[in-house]
């Protein structure tokens, strides 16, 4: 395994339902910007894009179950609204630029629809925004291959390098950098007590839960709350 990129140490930041964040000040000079992980990701999965934005003020967080956050604490996605919130708040951010990934990105525009004119301008990738979904079809529970797949997961390896051996050989995490996949090998798992074995920092069920939750929230509800950015889905 290669090594992982440089990371700081986390500051913690207390958020709603008595869950403390671990946030990262990346450093650097310029405008702030916020960095929003995927769900069952890591906030150090940025650390590569950070350097590249050596301009920029760069701040990010693991979301609550995540990373080196609280491992409890409600998963419905207006918690990680708030959490994006309680960030910015710490840190002062002015008018940032948002990146988010997936469920970062759904959390950066909750965000926005809660405080209009927090941020200047939003980058999103597959941001979970859906229209309104039924929860139920004909009384049973409508399928979700991604919670189903999330329970399945395998949530502990003897060593770094099996974890990374892993997720390099096959989908969907093969698709990461090197350093990408190093540094969440480094910091989405934690220490078992046994070894160099490893668990999974975000647990299959709270995954799971996020995945369940995607299409319970209002992100989609008032698209007029965001029409002063510069939004740009890729």
């Amino acid at each position: 395994m290669p090594p992982a990129p440089s990371w700081p140490d986390p500051i913690e930041v207390p958020s709603t339902d008595g869950v403390s964040l671990a946030t990262y000040d990346l450093g650097g000079s310029g405008r702030d910007c916020l960095l929003a992980h995927a769900n069952g990701f890591c906030a150090a999965v940025f650390a590569p894009l950070a350097r590249e934005l050596g301009g920029w003020h760069c701040v990010a967080l693991d979301a609550r179950a995540h990373g080196r956050s609280s491992p409890d604490g409600d998963m419905a996605w207006d918690s990680h609204r708030d959490d994006v919130l309680s960030a910015l708040d710490a840190f002062s951010l002015e008018a940032p630029i948002g990146v988010g990934h997936s469920m970062g990105g759904a959390a950066l525009l909750l965000a926005e629809q809660a405080r209009p004119g927090t941020f200047a301008a939003l980058w999103l990738f597959e941001p979970i925004v859906f229209p309104p979904m039924p929860d139920t079809a004909d009384g049973a529970e409508v399928p979700n291959p991604l919670v189903e797949g999330a329970l399945r997961r395998r949530d502990s390896f003897d060593s770094p390098q099996a974890a990374y051996d892993n997720y390099r050989s096959k989908p969907p995490l093969n698709e990461l950098s090197d350093e990408c996949l190093a540094a969440y090998v480094a910091h989405g798992f934690g220490p078992t007590g046994e070894g160099e074995a490893i668990t999974l920092a975000c647990r299959p069920a709270d995954e799971a839960a996020g995945y369940r939750m995607g299409h319970r929230h209002s992100a989609w509800d008032d698209p007029v709350s965001y029409t002063h950015l510069r939004a740009h889905e890729t």
